[in-house]
């Protein structure tokens, strides 16, 4: 009876696992996953249900790596490196109003 119930423990945490493993790519599957393996069965041509399988489940592993990656970046280096949106579009060659629209035109 104990062994039974180490079995079923081990179980659910495999499958907590992989729900997690799901939900940390989920977002990532209409957005590359699906074009990629479009791609790539139509270069490969026809092949079994286990081989597209296989390749959906290696394509999540490796975006995974990535995605671990972006997650332990801290999120005082995110704001460094990206762009400050605002200071671009104030001076921005089609605004209408401020000193810039006067001279673009001169």
């Amino acid at each position: 009876m104990r062994a039974m119930g180490n079995n079923a423990g081990f179980t659910i945490c495999l499958l907590e696992t992989i729900r997690t493993l799901y939900l940390f790519g989920k977002s990532d599957i209409p957005a590359a996953v699906l074009p990629s393996m479009a791609v790539a069965l139509v270069l490969a041509g026809p092949s079994s249900p286990n081989l597209i399988v296989k390749a959906f489940i290696w394509e999540q592993l490796h975006l995974l790596t990535f995605q671990v990656h972006f997650h332990s970046v801290p999120t005082q280096l995110i704001e460094l490196t990206q762009p400050k949106v605002k200071n671009q579009v104030r001076g921005s060659f089609f605004s209408t109003s401020g000193p810039t629209s006067e001279r673009a035109y001169l």
